[in-house]
């Protein structure tokens, strides 16, 4: 099981929890879960705002983001963390831009039926 830890306005959506614990083997999963759990409206904030996902709490001094490569492959975290990127992040904020619009794209191909899990 993973941790999902949930700021800003996805975790306004999700019941004001501070976490879900679900079954989320691969970032893709996770959003997923989410979306099955609380609704349509997870994809929706998600492809509406930029947001930076991390295997562990942010932590200035150690990244440990997910980055594109990552959003389908498996991981071994025990937590994941979307925190809402601010604007104007500067160079991180468009590589996590770019990673939630592969997320986007695969989430809207697999709600439309054009990509298959």
């Amino acid at each position: 099981m993973t941790k999902i830890y949930l700021y800003g306005a996805l975790r306004k959506h999700c019941d004001n929890l501070p976490f879900v614990e679900m079954h989320a083997p691969t970032v893709k999963m996770a959003v997923e879960a989410l979306s099955s759990r609380f609704g349509d409206g997870v994809k929706d904030i998600i492809k509406n705002n930029n947001w930076q996902i991390t295997k562990k709490k942010y932590n200035k001094n150690r990244d440990t983001s997910i980055g594109e490569e990552e959003i389908t492959a498996k991981h071994n975290a025990k937590s994941l963390h979307f925190y809402p990127v601010i604007e104007g992040a500067g160079k991180v904020g468009k590589i996590i831009a770019g990673v939630i619009l592969v997320v986007v794209g695969v989430i809207y191909g697999i709600y439309t039926g054009e990509f298959h899990i």
